[in-house]
């Protein structure tokens, strides 16, 4: 009789528990297109991993570390993750943005591969070429919450930061990162492509770009991936008309 009652305590202990921690729901999406058709699922588990279920005729499973997904910005839409044609690969692919279980204020773009049969193909990135590499799930691609994907170009951009040395000061500015698909070596290359610029056209500091909230972080971010902003456009001085008499 004792036992069964220290049973019901351990037993009410652990419901009482699982009833405190909140549940982490999943991210899901059916997929109908040439070549593939099947279910997606990413979920986040309790000890910092992120996992990716792909179910077609049968089940695959893997997982990333990270702690939360993060929405990407897909032709201007925010999606969960982005899954479809991308770039020059001749499989679809499957990408999401997840912070780092590690360091939550750093983001990792995780990009797979997938075949018709639901395999999951990891992929590689080289970074700066000839400095590092290793795949999508253990490098870094950001230093925000921000991550917009380009499907025709087959480019990821992010924000990372970077301290610049002018006329004997240090000043830290962020810049825009692009993790490009190359179908030759079968990779992504990462490659910075310059400074942000605010609103007005202006070098963006990173003590700026902190202090403001996500949906102004967003903007900018926006506004920054856009092929021509005004400030880049070159002003061509307009043709001068010259009367006719004047011409004599």
């Amino acid at each position: 009789m004792k036992i069964l009652r220290i049973s019901s305590i351990f037993l009410f202990l652990f419901a009482s528990t699982a009833w405190a921690i909140p549940a982490k729901h999943s991210v899901e999406r059916s997929i109908a297109m040439k070549n593939f058709k099947g279910r997606i699922w990413l979920t986040p588990l309790p000890d910092n991993k992120i996992e990716i279920r792909m179910r077609t005729w049968r089940t695959t499973r893997d997982t990333v570390s990270g702690s939360e997904i993060f929405p990407v910005l897909v032709n201007g839409a925010k999606e969960k993750f982005f899954f479809g044609h991308f770039g020059a690969s001749k499989l679809p692919m499957l990408i999401f943005a997840v912070s780092d279980a590690e360091h939550p204020q750093q983001v990792r773009a995780v990009a797979y591969q997938v075949s018709p049969r639901g395999s999951l193909i990891g992929q590689q990135v080289l970074v700066d070429e000839s400095i590092d590499h290793g795949h999508t799930d253990n490098v870094t691609s950001g230093r925000y919450a921000l991550t917009a994907i380009d499907p025709k170009l087959g480019a990821i951009y992010s924000i990372a930061s970077q301290d610049a040395h002018f006329e004997g000061f240090f000043v830290s500015y962020e810049k825009l990162r692009i993790r490009q698909w190359d179908p030759v070596i079968n990779s992504f290359i990462e490659t910075d492509q310059g400074f942000l610029r605010d609103r007005s056209g202006r070098l963006m500091q990173s003590t700026r770009f902190e202090s403001w909230n996500d949906a102004e972080r967003s903007d900018v971010f926006a506004a920054n991936l856009e092929p021509k902003k005004p400030w880049m456009i070159d002003k061509k001085p307009e043709p001068k008309v010259i009367p006719a008499r004047a011409e004599k």
